[in-house]
């Protein structure tokens, strides 16, 4: 009565049982079920990052530090789906593997981001790749002012939208040793016609139909910039993606 029961989540612990009042006062953790398995791991540092992109705006982030090094860091940059998906202060198994191996993770909400309000998240209708780009970059010259990542030592890799920010971030710069984009989306018009959300999706995300608007498919699409990119990329590809067909990879490779 008048309580609300919830799974609490932080970047170090998986999950627990916990109540609060329905004002969200009184938190209590109810359950101890990773306290004996959490002592044997020796867990990350977690520092969030707040910085200014090219207009001012105030954008957050997330930087995971590896436990057994020395900054500045072999940084990955790991791009997250969505669109307007949107990363929280929680806990991410494959950050805290890559965390394990010695990598700091670099983990951001652009422009387009959930959590900003509507017109901040509306604003990447015809702007994919061109306008959150330039928050990715932003935040990674962030940490590397800060002394926390090696800009001689960056990787860059992420799934779905994350995989076609990655395609469209080594088409722009050089400046990754290595990416990983898993099912991206690389051509627009293509996936108009081939994706399961392709004709109604491209409406209100690139702001019209091939024909009409094909400069805004060209200037978004990876694959305009493919030829560009030198830095070493592996393609990883679920056959019965219906949202990313796998004829996406194989475009960017080819």
């Amino acid at each position: 009565s008048g309580k609300i029961l919830f799974v609490h989540n932080t970047p170090k612990n998986p999950s627990e049982l916990a109540v609060a009042d329905r004002d969200g006062q009184n938190e209590r953790i109810l359950t101890r079920n990773n306290v004996a398995w959490l002592e044997e791991i020796e867990m990350p540092q977690v520092e969030t990052l707040r910085f200014q992109n090219d207009e001012g705006i105030e954008i957050e982030g997330w930087i995971m530090l590896p436990a057994k090094s020395e900054a500045p860091y072999p940084t990955i940059l790991y791009n997250h789906g969505g669109p307007h998906g949107a990363y929280g202060y929680s806990y991410r198994p494959d950050f805290q593997i890559l965390a394990g191996a010695g990598f700091a993770v670099l983990y951001l909400n652009p422009r387009g981001s959930a959590g900003y309000g509507d017109e901040i998240s509306a604003a990447l209708s015809g702007n994919w790749g061109v306008m959150d780009y330039k928050d990715l970059m932003a935040g990674v010259d962030h940490v590397i002012e800060k002394g926390l990542a090696d800009p001689e030592r960056l990787g860059v890799c992420g799934l779905s939208y994350g995989g076609y920010l990655t395609c469209f971030i080594v088409g722009q710069t050089d400046r990754f040793k290595a990416a990983v984009a898993e099912n991206p989306i690389t051509d627009l018009v293509s996936r108009y016609g081939t994706a399961d959300m392709g004709p109604w999706g491209s409406l209100g995300e690139i702001g019209g139909k091939p024909h009409e608007i094909p400069e805004v498919y060209y200037r978004s699409s990876p694959i305009s910039y493919a030829h560009q990119c030198t830095t070493p990329t592996l393609l990883v590809q679920v056959e019965v993606d219906y949202r990313c067909p796998a004829g996406q990879s194989e475009q960017f490779y080819t």
